[in-house]
């Protein structure tokens, strides 16, 4: 396992003491999981981005029809 090293400013370090704390974790346990869940929604985001370009690539838009179906679903009349 690597060793990672890195600086906060000391109101944010006073703030992620005290979640650990809250937490009962140890600090050391908690950088590693908010690194980690971290890498993991940027990629998450990432193949999200990349599936939308994709699809503008491919000109897969929504007909008509299916547009109007979305609002016709969520906006009913007043």
């Amino acid at each position: 396992m690597a060793v990672v090293k890195f600086q906060l400013p000391d109101d944010q370090a006073q703030r992620f003491e005290r979640l650990a704390s809250e937490l009962a974790v140890p600090s050391e346990t908690l950088a590693a999981k908010l690194v980690c869940d971290f890498m993991d929604d940027s990629d998450v985001q990432k193949a999200q981005i990349e599936a939308g370009l994709k699809a503008l690539d491919d000109e897969d838009f929504a007909t008509g029809a299916e547009l109007s179906a979305i609002v016709a679903k969520y906006c009913k009349p007043s």
